[in-house]
């Protein structure tokens, strides 16, 4: 299901679920007194439904479409979902619903590398070696990259702008 999507600029961000999984409330906030039914009353969109003993935990990627073409930003979790957070990874499938074959995605960008952020980029039995979209090119933002880009790190905000743009960037290594 493809949620709403936002304009910022010139680029359409769409969020993606990749998943979500139902986690015990008992292994959040060890030790601590929480009132589950007033966070559910406020925030009903994050617990299960019909189930007054979990939340839903939910994996997210965004799309971005811009002159450039397709970027992805995190890639989900894929085939690495294991108890509790026993996800099947269904990024494709949300792709196609937001009308983007998987191998017109131009660049995937990891904000970190945890397994429901960067899972969906590997393929079953590759062993990380090929990402799950045909053509694109892999980054994971880091401090000397994306991330940490500051107003004064004019390098890493020229080659964000450049990928946004379509317009090419040297040898397309970061």
């Amino acid at each position: 299901m493809v949620h709403p999507s936002v304009r910022v600029g010139s680029v359409e961000v769409v969020p993606l679920c990749d998943g979500w999984a139902a986690l015990p409330l008992a292994d959040e906030l060890p030790g601590h007194a929480v009132d589950w039914a007033a966070e559910r009353d406020a925030f009903p969109w994050a617990f299960a439904d019909g189930d007054a003993g979990s939340w839903a935990w939910h994996v997210h990627a965004f799309l971005l479409r811009s002159r450039g073409g397709a970027i992805l930003v995190d890639s989900g979790i894929g085939h690495h979902g294991s108890p509790p957070y026993d996800v099947t990874g269904r990024i494709d499938d949300e792709l196609r619903s937001a009308a983007v074959a998987p191998g017109d995605v131009r660049h995937v960008i990891h904000t970190h590398l945890h397994s429901d952020h960067a899972g969906g980029a590997c393929r079953p039995g590759d062993h990380g070696s090929r990402t799950s979209t045909e053509s694109c090119r892999a980054s994971t933002s880091t401090r000397s990259r994306i991330s940490g880009a500051s107003s004064s790190d004019t390098p890493a905000l020229r080659r964000m702008s450049a990928m946004l743009s379509g317009s090419a960037f040297g040898n397309g290594s970061w």
